[in-house]
């Protein structure tokens, strides 16, 4: 996958600011797409939670800023965000998608408990993958770690 239109976020790109919708409209332009409402609206519910997101949470935080879309529109939009490269899907310990900002490589750790997704990026395991890979010979794409977050093991 091609992560360099999603991995040019300015600092800071993950919150909303003044310019809020400005870089996702930057990212769909860069990524050869029309800046229509919903692919900017749902790009800038994603972007901003800075994590991953069920198409039903998607929905609501576009609903919750004074829009409505159908569930339908958002699944439809998600997978044309995820056909430029902007978004990527996980799946949950429940076997539930979420999505997420494709940006730089990085791998995931996934709460059995709740299904919390944390990103962590791809250096951190890079030695322990190189040797894996040379063992099995397979290219490592990604990773999901499986286990359980602070609150669900009840020590945060």
């Amino acid at each position: 996958m091609d992560h360099r239109v999603a991995a040019d976020l300015p600092a800071g790109a993950q919150r909303h600011g003044p310019d809020e919708g400005e870089v996702s409209r930057r990212l769909l332009r860069e990524g050869g797409s029309r800046c229509t409402e919903p692919r900017v609206r749902v790009l800038e519910a994603v972007r901003s939670h800075g994590g991953h997101l069920t198409a039903a949470q998607i929905q609501a935080r576009v609903t919750a800023g004074g829009r409505r879309v159908d569930l339908s529109t958002v699944y439809r939009t998600v997978e044309r965000l995820m056909g430029l490269g902007l978004l990527h899907s996980l799946r949950g310990p429940g076997g539930e998608l979420t999505f997420g900002m494709a940006g730089e490589p990085h791998h995931h750790a996934v709460c059995a408990g709740c299904g919390a997704v944390a990103e962590f990026p791809v250096a951190l395991l890079d030695d322990g993958l190189s040797a894996a890979a040379a063992h099995t010979g397979f290219r490592v794409d990604t990773v999901v770690l499986s286990g359980r977050c602070p609150a669900c093991r009840g020590t945060g």
